[in-house]
């Protein structure tokens, strides 16, 4: 399990970094919407997966440390943390790129508009634009988004399960 999902983070830290890198540039503009709805659907399965699997995971770790006062327990849920913390922060950092990018196709298409006079590509880029304005971040299968105040909730439903099993112990 903990293999799987050093896997999951290392895979969606690679694929969002290849795509602000290499995806999100002013001459692919055509590409962008595209390609972040390929990826952010590719993404999908794999974030609620690891988010579910995890939350049951830091919840039973828990109760375990309650019990057991175990540093390996304790080095577990303390590791799942920072992994799902660490998707979560890549996941809105590379929408946050993706947003922050219509500034610079905005400048894209002011200076091809002065130095080239291309105005037939304004439309299209007011196009793009627009798509890229409408797009919201990444989800897990529809369910939740991922983000940081995922991670809130998911302390929260942890701390609150460990309270429910403590009681019945």
């Amino acid at each position: 399990m903990q293999v799987s999902f050093q896997l999951a983070h290392i895979t969606v830290g690679s694929s969002c970094h290849h795509f602000m890198k290499k995806v999100l540039k002013p001459e692919n503009y055509v590409d962008i919407v595209p390609k972040y709805r390929k990826l952010k659907c590719g993404m999908g399965p794999l974030l609620f997966v690891t988010y579910s699997s995890e939350c049951l995971k830091l919840i039973a770790t828990s109760y375990n440390l309650s019990i057991n006062h175990s540093l390996p327990d304790a080095l577990e849920l303390t590791l799942s943390f920072l992994y799902l913390f660490y998707i979560a922060i890549v996941a809105e950092k590379t929408h946050s790129a993706f947003k922050s990018f219509i500034m610079d196709l905005r400048e894209f298409e002011r200076k091809e508009v002065k130095e080239y006079e291309v105005w037939h590509n304004v439309d299209l880029v007011n196009d793009v634009i627009y798509a890229m304005e409408q797009e919201t971040g990444f989800t897990a299968l529809g369910f939740f988004e991922v983000n940081i105040s995922t991670i809130t909730a998911l302390v929260s439903t942890t701390i609150t399960y460990l309270l429910i099993l403590i009681q019945w112990n």
